[in-house]
């Protein structure tokens, strides 16, 4: 009995484990998402800014 239980234990951990990573990794997608839209956002407002030189 006492593997049967020990391995459970082992399963347990990986399982929290497991959490943890795609708890992380959502966090690094997340944050690429972000600083993607924080570059797009950039761009729109260089162009927007280029286009009320051209006029002036």
């Amino acid at each position: 009995m006492a593997g049967i239980s020990r391995s459970k234990k082992i399963l347990k951990d990986i399982q929290k484990v497991n959490l943890r990573v795609d708890a992380f990794i959502n966090e690094v997608k997340f944050t690429i998402y972000k600083t993607n839209r924080e570059i797009k956002n950039g761009r729109k407002m260089i162009g927007e800014v280029k286009k009320t030189w051209m006029i002036k």
